[in-house]
């Protein structure tokens, strides 16, 4: 788990740094109900590593809320929000599946919505469209691939990133490739 979460804090370090969040800014984080076994997409669980890197590295002032496992049907819990991060289940088990309506007003309140993982992909192409325009793609059945994979590593242990790791280390992850980008998407 601290190599996971070193890896959070590296990554949002990187993101909160753009001064996305000045003083009293407002994430909410919500993990969806898992469908897989114990020990694989534990969505709840990031979602409460993923709020103790973000309070290590954003502005005095900024909070950070957690939703676990339902969404709330008012969303005006939402108001002050400026972003909406989702780590949850995807296809039929996605937790808007259905309520698509409330993904378009939670962007209309002006709240960024980033999603992560299995919350990429829903199983409506109008849904895709939604993605596309919100976030700037989607993962796409029969294009997009998710392979998982052994990494066999040995870190430099100088980076403050492997803070922790023993070497050599291993990791079974699972990347999403070829995700189906806006035409014309300036994507590094």
């Amino acid at each position: 788990m601290h190599a996971m979460k070193k890896l959070f804090l590296t990554l949002l370090s990187a993101f909160c740094a753009l001064g996305a969040f000045a003083e009293g800014g407002r994430i909410v984080l919500f993990g969806g109900k898992s469908v897989h076994g114990y020990g694989a997409h534990e969505n709840t669980l990031a979602c409460d590593m993923l709020k103790e890197s973000l309070l290590e590295v954003l502005p005095k002032g900024a909070q950070v809320d957690v939703i676990k496992e339902e969404f709330p049907e008012d969303l005006s819990f939402l108001k002050g929000a400026k972003v909406l991060m989702m780590i949850c289940e995807g296809e039929k088990h996605h937790p808007f599946k259905g309520r698509e309506d409330a993904l378009k007003k939670i962007s209309d309140m002006g709240v960024n919505i980033a999603l992560f993982h299995y919350t990429l992909l829903f199983d409506d192409p109008d849904t895709f469209r939604f993605f596309d325009e919100t976030i700037g793609g989607h993962y796409e059945p029969f294009f997009s691939v998710n392979p998982h994979w052994v990494a066999n590593l040995d870190l430099n242990s100088a980076c403050a990133s492997a803070n922790g790791v023993k070497n050599p280390c291993t990791v079974d992850d699972e990347w999403y490739f070829n995700i189906r980008f806006v035409e014309g998407a300036d994507v590094t």
